[in-house]
């Protein structure tokens, strides 16, 4: 949720995230589930949702990278 918050600060949007209900493991993999509200929330979304995919991607490899740096990658 903070890196995701720090991606829309970063990009200068006004909009505040927050984690819906519990993460879930599916098939060995965490996932969260966001809510992204505020006044820019269709800038992110993009055309055809091409935007959002990117900005989940970004999250997804960060995380991965901070994970592995976690176990002394």
């Amino acid at each position: 949720v903070n890196l995701a918050q720090e991606f829309l600060d970063r990009m200068g949007m006004d909009a505040q995230v927050v984690l819906n209900g519990q993460p879930t493991l599916v098939e060995g993999i965490t996932r969260l589930h966001l809510s992204v509200d505020g006044e820019d929330v269709g800038i992110l979304i993009g055309k055809h949702g091409q935007t959002l995919q990117a900005f989940q991607y970004l999250l997804n490899v960060t995380i991965s990278n901070n994970q592995g740096e976690d176990a002394g990658g």
